[in-house]
């Protein structure tokens, strides 16, 4: 049984002796009576299978179908990559350095191509090839023209829904590994050794903590977090951690009235922040384990004093 590829192969010497430069997809649906959407997706079939061309003509984003052996003219030829039908001065087969490379890298097998990509990640791990980019990138950014194309180039692939998927799997793939992980790391780490930077850093973490926004968008989270009873338990331990950690600190030490001001103001500070945001706050007092621990002690010390009573009587 024929498919609709195999239709078009048939009928496509009919199409291009009509228009010359090769069939459209609305032609081919006309002629076949079938959706635009199938025929398209049949002629791109047909390109990836190595039945057919796909190309399309300098100053113009229309593709056209033509068979492998069909004539553009004198010393002309479509790109075995993008199909951009080209003038070739030699035998290449590609229409410029870029599309060259990526038709080449689509013809390696699976373990050259792993090994190129082993080695260009090495290579660009080298300090002299990443100060040699950086100086590029650099030179590149520092020109308005140039940035202002770069950022419309950025805007539009990310409008692209198949590009903007194709480059956030990218990234997560990249940034997910251990490798980066690392080199990340160490990276950060050494911009916080410059003083500078740090208390660049800690001045915008600081400035952004305090704006309204944030301050809303942390309570709600708070109140949602605080429904979850095993985030209270692991709030509650890390709290009690904390106090019996400054505790140890203080432990034989004598605070000046002016730093038990101070930590009486911030306590209080804390419990009206927590009840502007509709946090309930809980005493370890007022706790189930507590109260019994609470009632099982007075109970012994009664028990103490009726035997103390009565041998004394």
């Amino acid at each position: 049984m024929k498919t609709l590829a195999d239709e078009i192969l048939d009928v496509l010497p009919a199409l291009t002796a009509q228009r010359p430069e090769g069939a459209t997809v609305e032609d081919v649906a006309n002629l076949l009576y079938v959706p635009a959407a199938n025929a398209r997706a049949a002629m791109k079939r047909l390109r990836d299978d190595g039945r057919a061309l796909l190309v399309r003509y300098p100053g113009s984003k229309r593709r056209y179908l033509t068979a492998l052996n069909h004539d553009f003219g004198p010393k002309r030829r479509a790109c075995a990559h993008c199909g951009l039908v080209f003038a070739a001065q030699s035998k290449r087969r590609c229409c410029s350095r870029p599309c060259s490379i990526r038709w080449g890298w689509t013809r390696l097998d699976p373990d050259q191509r792993e090994a190129r990509t082993a080695n260009a990640r090495e290579g660009c791990r080298r300090p002299e090839n990443r100060a040699r980019i950086t100086a590029q990138n650099l030179a590149r950014f520092s020109d308005p023209v140039e940035r202002e194309n770069i950022a419309a180039h950025n805007r539009k692939r990310w409008a692209d829904p198949v590009a903007r998927a194709k480059n956030s799997a990218s990234i997560q793939r990249v940034h997910g590994s251990p490798e980066y992980r690392k080199l990340y790391s160490d990276q950060r780490k050494a911009m916080w050794e410059d003083p500078e930077y740090r208390e660049r850093c800690i001045a915008a973490m600081a400035a952004a903590k305090r704006t309204p926004e944030a301050r809303a968008r942390f309570s709600a989270l708070l109140r949602e977090r605080w429904q979850d009873p095993a985030w209270r338990e692991k709030w509650a331990r890390a709290v009690k951690a904390n106090s019996e950690k400054g505790a140890s600190k203080l432990r034989g030490t004598k605070q000046t009235p002016e730093q038990v001001a101070k930590r009486v103001a911030a306590r209080k500070a804390s419990m009206e922040a927590r009840r502007a945001a509709g946090i309930p706050i809980t005493r370890a007092k007022d706790s189930p384990e507590t109260i019994a621990k609470r009632a099982a002690s007075i109970r012994e010390t009664n028990a103490r004093k009726r035997m103390a009573a009565e041998l004394g009587a």
